[in-house]
């Protein structure tokens, strides 16, 4: 079987899958509807003609059914998605071999320097060039990574000989390739330069200088949520203290919201592309290989305590965080009661002390695999 042929067959394995989830999809969205609606039906009946405990049960059993069916669905709609991109990514490598890949997107147009001494004339970037041909990357440190590749090549015998053979065990890892181009693509915004989000993350400047203030913030909400508790528990305690301490809490959010929710936005902004990046490592951590230049590489991603992949993780858990403290109502909430905000950003302070002067040499890493990859496919 030729390589045409096995993506033909890969193509078409890919594409019979995103049909059959997505007629799974479809089934799921009616069994959804059907169970919320008598989930309503039977747990209004529950209270009018049975005891208000029944009603609770039937409602806490329908809503359990009702988010697990909607986890599930989630789960099937994304894995849909991730078939049809990588039925994609076969296609497109078919359009190399048959020569239709000028219709490709991604010309690398923004590299053209008239002032190269051979990029313009060899057309390397822009339309019908080199790097339209064979680029595969999709994060902004992945095309830098090949325009270098490209435009600056390596001199010397001994480094082209060891990226040679890291390519040739990149051409044999398909799967591999693959898998890593189609995480990339499913973050729309990865080829923009995260600069901001890593300045971000290399900052150490903190909310609060002093550890003491910092444990005002866990303290206070204690001491209200305490007292709530006690003033249910015990008439005798006036209600109060609690809505004074409430009244405390409202004032400090009122001071610090804005800082807070400023110190967040940059690190939010990328949660899609945390997640890509966060699982393209996990990828690379995972491939075992026997070359030594592609062994150095992925090494970068276990020089501390734990594997980068972890950490990316932990940052990820955080974004998250911050997006359950989002919408009017549940922002006033939980930044009222628990001070959200000002607690993510503890949080977040934490984690660029362990693990934010780390995250640019990660995403370069990501950056250099993906441009092998590229090459890799010409080695095919």
């Amino acid at each position: 079987m030729n390589i045409e042929e096995i993506y033909l067959k890969r193509r078409k394995e890919y594409e019979d899958n995103a049909g059959k989830l997505e007629r799974r999809s479809g089934m799921y969205s009616t069994l959804r509807l059907s169970t919320f609606a008598a989930g309503v039906f039977l747990t209004v009946l529950a209270f009018i003609y049975l005891r208000n405990v029944h009603g609770f049960i039937s409602m806490g059993i329908f809503l359990i059914l009702f988010l697990s069916l909607v986890v599930k669905h989630q789960k099937i709609i994304d894995e849909a998605s991730r078939y049809r991109i990588l039925a994609e990514i076969n296609r497109r490598c078919i359009a190399r071999m048959k020569g239709s890949w000028t219709e490709f997107a991604d010309k690398g147009a923004e590299y053209a320097n008239p002032g190269h001494m051979y990029s313009n004339d060899l057309d390397v970037f822009g339309h019908g060039s080199l790097f339209q041909w064979i680029n595969t990357t999709n994060t902004f440190f992945g095309r830098e990574a090949l325009r270098r590749l490209l435009e600056c090549p390596e001199k010397k015998a001994e480094q082209i000989k060891k990226r040679q053979k890291a390519i040739k065990e990149l051409s044999s890892k398909i799967d591999f390739c693959q898998n890593l181009q189609c995480e990339g693509m499913r973050a729309q915004n990865a080829s923009k330069n995260p600069d901001r989000l890593l300045q971000f993350c290399e900052d150490r400047t903190k909310l609060f200088r002093h550890k003491l203030i910092e444990q005002l913030f866990y303290i206070l909400p204690e001491l209200t949520i305490l007292f709530i508790i006690i003033c249910r528990l015990d008439p005798s305690v006036s209600l109060y203290i609690p809505l004074f301490l409430l009244g405390i809490q409202a004032f400090i959010n009122i001071l610090w919201y804005g800082k807070a929710s400023s110190i967040l936005s940059p690190v939010s902004r990328y949660k899609n592309e945390i997640e890509a990046f966060q699982k393209m490592i996990e990828m690379i951590e995972k491939e075992e290989f026997e070359d030594e230049y592609l062994n150095e590489l992925k090494s970068r991603l276990f020089d501390g305590k734990r594997p980068a992949s972890e950490q990316i993780k932990d940052l990820e858990k955080i974004v998250n965080a911050i997006d359950t403290g989002k919408g009017y109502i549940v922002e006033i909430i939980l930044n009222l009661f628990l001070f959200w905000n000002i607690h993510c950003v503890f949080v977040l302070e934490r984690w660029k002390a362990k693990s934010g002067k780390a995250i640019r040499s990660w995403l370069q890493t990501i950056g250099d695999f993906e441009a092998l990859a590229s090459l890799a496919l010409v080695a095919r």
